[in-house]
């Protein structure tokens, strides 16, 4: 896209996946709101380890990055509620997550 100044409609964008999402003109912040609640659900640790973690482990070598990704799922999976959620993914017993439209 750089290279040849092509451009995405937002539907096509979506479906090659560009974005998650497309919504109506105007409806972006109750979307991103909706989101936000939703990510909030997630335990503090996890929501850590995908905000300042992941971003570091793609820039350093791949020996670095592959211990601190080690590092932070020791530390995710250290709480007991984290370990439960695990577990009843594992089982299939977790809530099921819908396509969101």
């Amino acid at each position: 896209m750089i290279l040849t100044g092509r451009t995405y409609g937002a539907e096509l964008g979506e479906a090659i996946g560009l974005s998650q999402y497309v919504v109506e003109p105007g409806a972006g912040l109750t979307k991103g709101l909706e989101l936000a609640k939703l990510a909030a659900t997630n335990l503090p640790v996890t929501n850590f380890a995908i905000i300042r973690a992941l971003p570091l482990i793609a820039r350093v070598d791949p020996e670095a990055g592959s211990l601190l990704e080690s590092l932070m799922f020791t530390a995710t999976t250290a709480q007991d509620e984290t370990r439960q959620r695990l577990r009843a993914f594992l089982n299939k017993q977790a809530p099921k997550v819908s396509h969101h439209t």
